[in-house]
C-alpha cells in the first residue's frame, strides 16, 4: 500500500494533465446593466489583477515540474472573438508542450550570439524613439515594434523566469500589465502572450508580454508578400496609450 504522499505522485499521471484554464471571477463588471459589459482584464482593479497573474505564474511553474518532456510552457489570454476566443469570458490558458518550435530555437541562437540582444533590440530602442509610455522599479510598458499587429509590450527589469521572480518584482510586471489593457480598453480585441526564458536554457532571456491589438484583417498582400501593414504606427500607439493613462 501507498502512503498519502506516494498515493499523489503515482496519481499525478491521472489528474494531472499539460492545458490549465485560470478563470477571472466575474463575467461581467459589477453593477452590468447588459450583456455588453464584460469584465475585461483592463476592469479588474490592481490587486486582482496582481492575483489572476501571480496565479498564472504557479501554474507555469507546476505545469514545468509535472511534464517531465516538457520543453516550453505557453500561456496567453485571447480577449473577444476576433482574437480568438471562444467566448466573452476572462481567462488565461497556459499549455506545456514538448517541442519550442522554429521560431523561439532562432531567436535562443540570437541570444546566445548576442546577450544583450534584447536590450539593443527592444528596450534601447524604445528609449531612444521615445516610445515608453510608463515605468516603474520592475518594469517597462512601450509600444512595441515589428509585430503583425500594434502592440504593447511589458519587458521586466528583473533576471529569470517568472517564477523565479519575488511577488514585488510580479506585481511590477503585473501593475504596467494591467495598465496597458485600461488603456487599450474593453471592446478591443486582443491576445496576451507571455515570453520567457525555457528551463533548458542557461542564458538570460527577459521576461516580457506582448499585448497584440487584433484591430486588422489580414488579406491578399500579406499573405503574398510577407509584410505586414499596420494601421496604428508605434508613436500613435504610444499617444493612445499615453493618453488613456492621464
Amino acid at each position: 500500500m501507498f502512503d498519502g504522499e506516494e498515493l499523489k505522485a503515482h496519481a499525478r499521471g491521472f489528474l494531472s494533465g499539460g492545458h490549465d484554464v485560470i478563470v477571472a471571477r466575474r463575467h461581467f463588471v459589477e453593477g452590468a446593466k447588459d450583456s455588453s459589459q464584460l469584465a475585461s482584464a483592463g476592469t479588474l482593479n490592481a490587486d486582482e489583477h496582481a492575483l489572476f497573474n501571480a496565479f498564472t505564474v504557479d501554474a507555469m511553474e507546476d505545469l514545468y515540474a509535472k511534464n517531465t518532456y516538457a520543453t516550453y510552457v505557453v500561456a496567453f489570454q485571447n480577449w473577444l472573438k476576433p482574437a480568438g476566443a471562444s467566448f466573452g469570458h476572462l481567462h488565461k490558458q497556459l499549455v506545456a508542450i514538448d517541442d519550442r518550435g522554429r521560431t523561439l530555437r532562432n531567436l535562443e541562437k540570437l541570444v546566445l550570439d548576442n546577450p544583450s540582444i534584447f536590450n539593443e533590440k527592444g528596450l534601447d530602442v524604445a528609449r531612444r524613439e521615445d516610445l515608453v509610455i510608463a515605468e516603474n522599479e520592475h518594469a517597462v510598458l512601450f509600444a512595441g515594434f515589428g509585430h503583425r499587429y500594434p502592440t504593447l509590450e511589458v519587458y521586466s527589469k528583473n533576471q529569470g523566469r517568472p517564477w523565479e521572480h519575488t511577488p514585488e518584482q510580479i506585481r511590477g510586471v503585473s501593475n504596467l500589465l494591467h495598465m496597458a489593457h485600461r488603456a487599450i480598453g474593453a471592446d478591443v480585441p486582443c491576445n496576451e502572450e507571455w515570453h520567457h526564458q525555457p528551463t533548458e536554457v542557461e542564458y538570460a532571456m527577459p521576461w516580457r508580454i506582448n499585448l497584440k491589438l487584433r484591430v486588422s484583417t489580414l488579406a491578399g498582400f500579406e499573405g503574398g508578400t510577407h509584410i505586414y501593414l499596420n494601421t496604428i504606427s508605434p508613436w500613435d500607439l504610444r499617444d493612445k496609450g499615453r493618453a488613456a493613462l492621464d
